[in-house]
């Protein structure tokens, strides 16, 4: 009797404890995954020889926007670039990605470019944009460099050190993709 007893609560556990892993599980449904999100990888390089001081360098950053519209908002990407970058910034490269880079987060959202004049924006801490302005009205199926603006003219390069925040607005889109890439002269 007293062994029926035991079988009995272990069971009752078992059914117990799945019940409550059901009842997790359930509750994931609507919760946040990484696919409702902008996100935003980097990848750092060199061309040519590393050579320290004078050695020129960039930054791609690869972003995505939110694929579920009504979660999050698909116009604005902000995303805080990890290293500093210290030196002349020189060139910046914004290429709208029609590839499928991005398809391991939806697959029905591959080829999806941003809306046409989508803005491109590397601030500072103190919210001061290093190309003046250069890289707004982006072209939603076209790759645009532009070089730093001073005022109204082109200055050639930005001196920095900082920490940047890319910011990418006027996209519109859920699932729209792209690549900025950042050209800097180390110091």
């Amino acid at each position: 009797m007293r062994a029926v007893k035991e079988i009995s609560m272990k069971i009752k556990t078992i059914f117990a404890v799945l019940l409550i892993f059901a009842i997790i599980q359930l509750s994931n449904v609507n919760a946040y995954t990484p696919a409702d999100d902008a996100t935003v990888t980097e990848t750092y390089g060199v061309i040519g020889q590393t050579l320290g001081i004078g050695s020129v360098r960039y930054v791609d950053l690869n972003w995505i926007t939110a694929t579920i519209p009504t979660d999050t908002d698909t116009s604005t990407i902000n995303h805080d670039v990890t290293q500093t970058i210290t030196g002349r910034v020189i060139q910046v490269i914004t290429d709208p990605d029609t590839s499928t880079w991005g398809a391991h987060v939806d697959s029905t959202l591959t080829g999806e470019t941003p809306a046409d004049d989508y803005d491109v924006a590397l601030k500072t801490g103190d919210g001061e944009d290093i190309l003046g302005g250069a890289a707004v009205n982006r072209d939603e199926s076209n790759t645009e460099r532009v070089i730093p603006l001073a005022g109204s003219l082109y200055n050639g390069e930005a001196w920095v050190s900082y920490t940047l925040t890319l910011y990418i607005t006027n996209v519109d889109k859920a699932g729209a993709r792209g690549r900025v890439r950042v050209y800097w002269i180390q110091r």
